[in-house]
């Protein structure tokens, strides 16, 4: 015979479903600019933002994206990887969960590959687009 969970555990999924779905968030909401929301506060936006600047196909916004591969959020991270491997067809090798320094090294390339792409103007990393807590460990 199936029982259903007692009453206290039925009032929990509701939470529980919010908090999975990301709806309790109170942080500040996104500008709607590809740009600034690349270096929101709140990595769920610079997620979204870089999913969206490859769906919009922004190659303007590469050196942005290139700054997300290092940003402390994995999901920032990751999402930054397959959006500038869309974007441009390369991948250099950037694997979002490994160690901080071949992480660093990766986007040390793609900065080189999109200065020789440019002509020479650098790509810089920005400490903006890590999030409010600096650099990823």
């Amino acid at each position: 015979m199936i029982t259903w969970p007692s009453r206290p555990i039925l009032f929990l999924w509701p939470i529980a479903l919010a908090a999975a779905s990301g709806c309790t968030s109170t942080s500040e909401p996104a500008t709607g600019d590809l740009r600034l929301d690349l270096h929101h506060r709140d990595p769920r936006v610079r997620a979204q933002a870089a999913f969206r600047t490859a769906e919009a196909g922004r190659e303007d916004l590469a050196e942005d994206l290139i700054a997300c591969l290092e940003d402390r959020d994995d999901s920032v991270r990751f999402i930054a990887g397959i959006a500038l491997k869309r974007l441009t067809g390369r991948d250099f090798g950037y694997l979002s969960y490994t160690d901080p320094r071949i992480r660093s090294e990766a986007a040390a390339r793609w900065r080189a590959w999109l200065r020789e792409e440019r002509g020479g103007v650098a790509a810089q990393p920005s400490v903006a687009a890590r999030g409010s807590g600096g650099p990823a460990p």
